[in-house]
């Protein structure tokens, strides 16, 4: 069977994986992107306060603005975070004017959901703790370059130490990990 037992199709990744951007090819901006639902243990609000921290509040006095990676938050159900909490992240995404789009309550279709991840440049996993993690497992067969913290099972199943930078889930700069 071309599936893995964790549900991926790798037949269908595989020909997405053919329209991949070869290398040399002109980039126009960095694009960083995490999916999943708004829950705590996937680390929204991390990921969030520590981009707004790289890349926002420090933007405005530098001469390098206009250089700042784009976030993309793809976010489905949500649970288990107070309005307060979804309120400070929405601040966050506001004051940050236009280096994040937060797109909430989104049901993507398939294709849709693949094509986000091909696009990307770096797919983002702050999980602070999370069973598999197919999304990890998708983008990396897209040829997507993960980060992706030590709280989950990717990082003892298949993002092994060659392959992979590791953090622990923080409010830590994620960009010069790559």
């Amino acid at each position: 069977t071309d599936t893995i037992s964790c549900g991926v199709d790798s037949q269908e990744l595989y020909r997405q994986s053919l329209l991949i951007q070869r290398p040399g090819e002109k980039v126009e901006s960095s694009n960083f992107v995490t999916t999943g639902g708004l829950l705590p243990r996937k680390g929204v609000d991390l990921l969030l306060e520590a981009w707004g921290n790289e890349f926002c509040l420090k933007r405005k006095d530098s001469h390098l603005s206009n250089m700042a990676p784009k976030l993309i938050l793809s976010t489905g159900y949500e649970y288990g975070y107070s309005q307060d909490d979804i309120a400070k992240m929405q601040g966050m995404v506001n004051r940050c004017e236009g280096s994040i789009e937060w797109n909430r309550n989104s049901w993507l279709t398939r294709q849709d959901y693949i094509d986000l991840l091909r696009n990307a440049d770096v797919y983002v996993a702050p999980f602070r703790s999370e069973g598999f993690g197919i999304s990890i497992a998708e983008a990396a067969l897209l040829g997507t370059p993960v980060i992706a913290t030590t709280n989950g099972s990717a990082a003892d199943d298949y993002l092994g130490s060659l392959m992979s930078e590791m953090l622990e889930p923080s409010v830590q700069a994620v960009y010069p990990v790559i």
